[in-house]
């Protein structure tokens, strides 16, 4: 039997999708129709940085990018709870920006926080 072998950033993925599944929101790798209500989180993109390219355990810098999608009518001490605890099922990181904004391009307008996620896998 072959040992299907992922590469880290698969490794990666599958640890923060499983750590933010336990917020309570459901997790999406693409944007979902329309019809799906906020709250959700939309695991998106992703550069990755090998300055020392070779095989095994090379030491990759990685930018992630997560959305948190949200009900405007819902409270903002809700929201900003929700972008803490998102903070802290990501760990550890080198370093998390937040941006929120009122966004429109799903439809309705809701509040969206997107995180740039800076760290290292191996």
């Amino acid at each position: 039997m072959v040992k299907i072998i992922h590469s880290p950033y698969t490794e990666y993925l599958k640890k923060v999708s499983q750590n933010l599944k336990g917020l309570g929101m459901p997790i999406y790798f693409d944007l979902p129709s329309p019809e799906v209500p906020e709250p959700f989180v939309l695991i998106g993109n992703h550069d990755d940085i090998d300055s020392n390219p070779k095989i095994g355990n090379a030491l990759v810098q990685v930018q992630l990018q997560i959305d948190l999608y949200y009900p405007l009518n819902m409270d903002l001490a809700d929201f900003e709870d929700s972008i803490v605890r998102i903070k802290q099922a990501v760990q550890p990181v080198k370093s998390i920006q937040v941006t929120t904004m009122r966004d429109s391009t799903i439809g309705r307008t809701v509040r969206r926080a997107l995180f740039e996620i800076k760290t290292l896998i191996q």
